[in-house]
């Protein structure tokens, strides 16, 4: 309401009203750009947050499944893994990992001992990272869209497999 006031008024200045009101629009159109670029940058930023991630985790059976569940597969080399709940630690949501880890899953050709990285995009908000026993790895690393529900899933699936036998 208050810029279709504004540019009604203007439309009704004379020539020495509008040099006078000059600086004082161009100041608001540096600020009302300013706040364009920060309402950009948040939106995309939030857009981030809530995108899809490529990969889900669940427990079928007695075995986890890892699987790429968009057209990503076709870049992945393994798109599905199924692993043993018997071979299944622990699970847990870890936005934080070590910086070694994320520097191997960042950075093509480093490797990280003992660490396999499934599916990972940099979504450290997303990050699950499963705790492995006699496997070729001692931890695999990806990203799902809810890590903490996922993470809670594997557990209870774990601790039902080692009262249960």
């Amino acid at each position: 309401m208050a810029l279709a006031q504004t540019v009604q008024s203007i439309k009704e200045m004379d020539r020495e009203d509008l040099e006078a009101a000059l600086p004082e629009l161009r100041e608001e159109v540096v600020e009302t750009e300013e706040a364009l670029r920060v309402a950009r940058a948040k939106l995309r930023e939030a857009n981030g947050r809530l995108a899809k991630v490529s990969s889900y985790v669940e427990v079928q059976g007695d075995h986890l499944l890892l699987n790429v569940k968009t057209r990503d597969r076709k870049l992945m080399l393994l798109s599905s893994m199924k692993i043993p709940l018997e071979h299944v630690v622990r699970a847990e949501a870890d936005p934080n990992v070590d910086w070694e880890v994320w520097r191997g899953c960042r950075i093509q050709g480093v490797k990280v001992p003992g660490v396999q990285f499934y599916a990972m995009f940099g979504r450290r908000d997303k990050t699950l990272v499963i705790w492995l026993t006699h496997e070729s790895c001692e931890r695999l690393i990806t990203e799902v869209e809810d890590p903490v529900e996922v993470a809670e899933n594997i557990n209870d699936a774990v601790s039902a497999l080692t009262t249960g036998s």
